[in-house]
């Protein structure tokens, strides 16, 4: 799994398809923190081509000395080279996914200009709750899962350094995107207006949940306005703001190593629906899904058959989406 750097995880042929329809958006997976992308190659079919990029450094332990951005400069000239390109579905387990945003908004801002022709047209967030720096958390605990091998933990350790300072990047129109987005879901058809989000629990139907308790505080400080007329919303859209995301979240909190420290730092916003991204990110993820599970066991082998399912919910939201701008 670690000779080709994106490994094509899963392949798609047009042949199966019915004339006129068109060819799925192909998958690229972001390792996690431990740098190997296992969890992916047990995953069931998810009806598209998939490749999965693992730490490139995981064998020989070499640092990024360019931190989180250095990954995902690599990684976009890794899935450039390996000749993917036009539209494309970014995602990964946990650091896998702030990777994903971090490639998504070098695209948009054309920091990559090798990788010029891949478009990010949606993200798939599996478990990735939203970072800020170590350094201004310092009281939540890490967890430390059992039985890791060595190359894994130090890519774990390195991960740690990485994420001391860094912080996720900005997007010029975060706060101001509000979006009406049209999706299908299980042969229903779904509106989800501005502020909320398509929710699909573990047991029960799937509902639009109201959401966005930060959203008029961030327009508030990013003095974002748009008006009513045509000519301003078309000027809006040409701001860029990041993709529509996808969630997979984790319901179950993690096993602490201590429990007289209580909740560890993958848990900080367990108990909120957007683990904590509508903050910074309003209008960012557009659909919830439900694992019932905790953060370190989602690609237990147990487990696969239902990750599989939801991740292909995931898609199928992101896949046959709809959106348009909804003025103030």
């Amino acid at each position: 799994m670690l000779d080709a750097n994106p490994n094509q995880v899963q392949s798609w042929s047009d042949s199966t398809l019915s004339p006129n329809t068109p060819t799925p958006t192909p998958l690229v997976l972001i390792h996690d923190g431990g740098g190997t992308t296992f969890g992916y190659f047990l995953l069931g079919n998810l009806n598209r081509s998939v490749y999965a990029i693992h730490n490139p450094n995981y064998i020989t332990g070499q640092p990024w000395a360019g931190g989180m951005d250095e990954m995902a400069r690599t990684y976009l000239k890794l899935i450039t080279d390996a000749g993917i390109s036009g539209n494309t579905f970014l995602g990964g387990w946990s650091l896998g996914g702030l990777l994903a945003v971090t490639m998504a908004r070098m695209l948009a801002y054309q920091t990559v200009p090798e990788a010029k022709n891949i478009i990010v047209t949606g993200i798939v967030m599996i478990d990735s709750p939203f970072h800020i720096p170590r350094i201004k958390d310092e009281a939540i605990p890490d967890a430390e899962p059992p039985d890791l091998p060595a190359l894994v933990k130090n890519c774990l350790a390195q991960c740690k350094d990485l994420l001391n300072v860094w912080e996720l990047p900005r997007w010029d129109d975060a706060a101001s995107s509000a979006r009406e987005t049209r999706c299908r879901l299980k042969s229903n058809d779904w509106t989800i207006p501005p502020q909320h989000v398509l929710h699909v629990p573990v047991i029960g139907d799937p509902s639009i949940q109201r959401v966005g308790r930060y959203i008029n505080e961030a327009r508030q400080s990013e003095k974002v306005r748009v008006d009513k007329d045509t000519t301003s919303i078309q000027a809006h859209q040409n701001h860029r703001s990041p993709p529509t995301a996808a969630l997979l979240r984790a319901t179950e909190p993690v096993p602490p190593n201590d429990p007289t420290k209580g909740r560890v730092r993958t848990d900080r916003w367990r108990h909120e629906l957007l683990l904590g991204w509508d903050e910074r990110y309003p209008e960012f993820i557009k659909a919830v899904i439900d694992l019932e599970s905790h953060h370190y066991n989602i690609f237990e082998h147990k487990k696969t058959e239902v990750v599989t399912a939801k991740i292909n919910e995931a898609l199928e939201i992101l896949e046959g989406r709809a959106e348009k701008l909804v003025s103030d």
